[in-house]
Protein backbone atom coordinates (compact mmCIF):
# COMPACT_ATOMS: atom_id res chain seq x y z
CA UNK A 1 0.00 0.00 0.00
CA UNK A 2 1.07 3.77 0.13
CA UNK A 3 0.89 4.25 3.59
CA UNK A 4 3.43 6.19 5.45
CA UNK A 5 6.64 5.15 7.41
CA UNK A 6 7.96 8.04 9.38
CA UNK A 7 11.41 8.08 9.63
CA UNK A 8 14.42 9.45 11.74
CA UNK A 9 17.83 9.40 11.26
CA UNK A 10 19.79 8.18 13.46
CA UNK A 11 22.93 9.91 11.61
CA UNK A 12 22.03 12.77 9.82
CA UNK A 13 21.11 11.48 6.37
CA UNK A 14 22.36 13.00 3.37
CA UNK A 15 21.17 11.93 0.03
CA UNK A 16 22.71 10.34 -2.66
CA UNK A 17 25.08 8.46 -0.27
CA UNK A 18 27.82 6.46 -1.87
CA UNK A 19 28.85 3.45 0.49
CA UNK A 20 31.56 0.81 0.10
CA UNK A 21 31.49 -2.43 1.87
CA UNK A 22 33.89 -1.31 4.31
CA UNK A 23 31.25 1.07 6.01
CA UNK A 24 28.82 0.45 8.08
CA UNK A 25 26.43 3.14 8.48
CA UNK A 26 23.48 3.04 11.34
CA UNK A 27 20.04 5.21 11.11
CA UNK A 28 16.76 4.88 12.73
CA UNK A 29 13.99 4.34 10.63
CA UNK A 30 12.57 7.96 10.15
CA UNK A 31 11.87 10.97 8.04
CA UNK A 32 9.00 13.29 7.85
CA UNK A 33 4.94 11.72 7.13
CA UNK A 34 5.20 12.53 3.35
CA UNK A 35 7.33 9.68 2.72
CA UNK A 36 6.04 6.55 1.42
CA UNK A 37 6.33 2.79 2.00
CA UNK A 38 5.16 -0.13 0.81
CA UNK A 39 5.36 -3.89 1.91
CA UNK A 40 4.99 -6.87 0.45
CA UNK A 41 6.06 -10.47 0.92
CA UNK A 42 10.00 -10.07 0.15
CA UNK A 43 10.10 -6.82 2.66
CA UNK A 44 9.59 -3.25 3.18
CA UNK A 45 10.44 0.00 0.41
CA UNK A 46 10.95 3.30 1.50
CA UNK A 47 10.72 6.39 -0.72
CA UNK A 48 13.83 8.48 0.54
CA UNK A 49 14.11 10.68 -1.88
CA UNK A 50 17.05 9.12 -3.78
CA UNK A 51 16.76 8.11 -7.56
CA UNK A 52 15.55 4.54 -6.22
CA UNK A 53 13.01 3.54 -3.11
CA UNK A 54 15.15 1.59 0.05
CA UNK A 55 14.57 -1.93 0.24
CA UNK A 56 14.72 -3.87 3.28
CA UNK A 57 13.98 -7.33 3.01
CA UNK A 58 11.94 -9.46 5.50
CA UNK A 59 14.99 -11.89 6.44
CA UNK A 60 16.77 -8.12 7.31
CA UNK A 61 13.55 -6.76 9.17
CA UNK A 62 14.63 -8.70 12.67
CA UNK A 63 16.32 -11.44 14.39
CA UNK A 64 12.93 -13.34 15.09
CA UNK A 65 11.74 -14.88 12.15
CA UNK A 66 9.87 -12.63 10.35
CA UNK A 67 7.00 -14.78 7.79
CA UNK A 68 6.01 -12.02 6.32
CA UNK A 69 7.20 -8.14 6.83
CA UNK A 70 3.61 -6.40 7.44
CA UNK A 71 2.76 -8.56 10.31
CA UNK A 72 6.27 -6.75 11.59
CA UNK A 73 6.12 -3.24 11.10
CA UNK A 74 3.78 -0.92 10.39
CA UNK A 75 2.81 2.68 8.87
CA UNK A 76 4.52 4.76 11.96
CA UNK A 77 6.54 2.82 13.28
CA UNK A 78 10.52 3.97 14.15
CA UNK A 79 13.30 1.51 13.51
CA UNK A 80 16.82 2.01 13.96
CA UNK A 81 18.59 0.24 10.70
CA UNK A 82 21.98 -0.24 9.20
CA UNK A 83 22.38 0.87 5.04
CA UNK A 84 24.04 -2.69 4.09
CA UNK A 85 24.83 -1.55 0.44
CA UNK A 86 23.64 0.18 -2.61
CA UNK A 87 23.39 -0.79 -5.63
CA UNK A 88 25.47 0.65 -7.98
CA UNK A 89 23.15 0.59 -10.95
CA UNK A 90 20.06 1.46 -9.85
CA UNK A 91 21.20 3.45 -6.42
CA UNK A 92 19.03 1.29 -4.60
CA UNK A 93 20.12 1.28 -0.74
CA UNK A 94 20.05 -2.14 0.70
CA UNK A 95 18.54 -1.62 4.76
CA UNK A 96 18.75 -3.95 7.87
CA UNK A 97 17.02 -3.74 10.86
CA UNK A 98 18.22 -7.00 12.07
CA UNK A 99 21.58 -5.62 12.02
CA UNK A 100 21.19 -2.89 14.00
CA UNK A 101 19.06 -4.77 16.56
CA UNK A 102 22.08 -7.31 16.42
CA UNK A 103 24.82 -4.43 17.08
CA UNK A 104 22.58 -3.61 20.39
CA UNK A 105 22.58 -6.97 21.32
CA UNK A 106 26.43 -7.34 21.50
CA UNK A 107 26.59 -3.73 23.25
CA UNK A 108 24.61 -5.17 26.01
CA UNK A 109 26.45 -8.56 26.38
CA UNK A 110 29.99 -6.84 26.71
CA UNK A 111 28.41 -3.96 28.89
CA UNK A 112 27.31 -6.78 31.39
CA UNK A 113 30.31 -8.29 30.94
CA UNK A 114 32.32 -5.62 32.17
CA UNK A 115 29.41 -5.25 34.90
CA UNK A 116 29.96 -8.86 35.50
CA UNK A 117 25.88 -8.86 35.64
CA UNK A 118 23.83 -11.67 34.80
CA UNK A 119 22.38 -12.96 31.59
CA UNK A 120 19.56 -15.66 31.08
CA UNK A 121 20.07 -18.05 28.46
CA UNK A 122 17.84 -20.94 26.55
CA UNK A 123 19.40 -23.79 26.74
CA UNK A 124 18.75 -25.38 22.97
CA UNK A 125 20.90 -28.46 23.28
CA UNK A 126 24.19 -30.14 24.46
CA UNK A 127 27.05 -32.14 23.74
CA UNK A 128 30.17 -34.36 25.05
CA UNK A 129 32.01 -30.50 25.70
CA UNK A 130 28.95 -28.84 27.27
CA UNK A 131 25.61 -26.27 26.40
CA UNK A 132 24.73 -24.46 23.46
CA UNK A 133 22.23 -21.68 24.85
CA UNK A 134 20.94 -19.12 23.02
CA UNK A 135 21.57 -15.92 25.14
CA UNK A 136 19.45 -12.58 23.52
CA UNK A 137 19.04 -14.43 19.89
CA UNK A 138 22.89 -15.16 20.10
CA UNK A 139 24.00 -18.58 20.19
CA UNK A 140 26.52 -19.42 23.14
CA UNK A 141 28.43 -22.34 25.10
CA UNK A 142 28.73 -23.11 28.24
CA UNK A 143 31.75 -25.58 28.47
CA UNK A 144 30.71 -28.63 30.54
CA UNK A 145 33.40 -27.87 33.27
CA UNK A 146 31.14 -24.94 34.03
CA UNK A 147 28.11 -27.10 34.38
CA UNK A 148 26.71 -28.17 37.84
CA UNK A 149 28.29 -31.66 38.49
CA UNK A 150 24.48 -32.99 39.97
CA UNK A 151 22.41 -32.31 36.91
CA UNK A 152 22.41 -34.28 33.63
CA UNK A 153 22.54 -31.21 30.57
CA UNK A 154 19.55 -33.55 28.39
CA UNK A 155 17.45 -32.29 31.77
CA UNK A 156 18.67 -28.81 30.96
CA UNK A 157 17.20 -28.28 27.36
CA UNK A 158 14.46 -26.09 27.19
CA UNK A 159 15.44 -24.67 30.70
CA UNK A 160 16.37 -20.75 31.18
CA UNK A 161 19.51 -20.41 33.02
CA UNK A 162 20.95 -17.32 35.07
CA UNK A 163 24.58 -17.12 33.31
CA UNK A 164 27.67 -15.29 33.70
CA UNK A 165 29.65 -14.02 30.58
CA UNK A 166 32.85 -15.15 30.37
CA UNK A 167 33.86 -13.98 26.71
CA UNK A 168 32.06 -12.22 24.71
CA UNK A 169 33.21 -11.87 20.89
CA UNK A 170 31.43 -10.14 18.32
CA UNK A 171 33.73 -10.16 15.43
CA UNK A 172 34.10 -14.11 15.88
CA UNK A 173 30.42 -14.13 16.82
CA UNK A 174 31.46 -16.09 20.56
CA UNK A 175 29.88 -16.37 23.26
CA UNK A 176 31.46 -18.14 26.00
CA UNK A 177 29.41 -18.36 29.72
CA UNK A 178 29.52 -20.11 32.76
CA UNK A 179 26.25 -21.68 35.26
Amino acid sequence: GGSKLFLRPFFPLLLPIHLTHSHTHFFSSSLPPHHQHSIDRKGVYVELGAKSPAFCASSELSVARVERAADFIQAGDAREFVVLREDQRSGELQLSIRRAEEALVWRRLRQSLEEGAAVEGLVTSFNAAGLMVDVQGQKGFVPGSHVPNNVMPEDLVGRRLALKLLEVDEERQRLVLSN
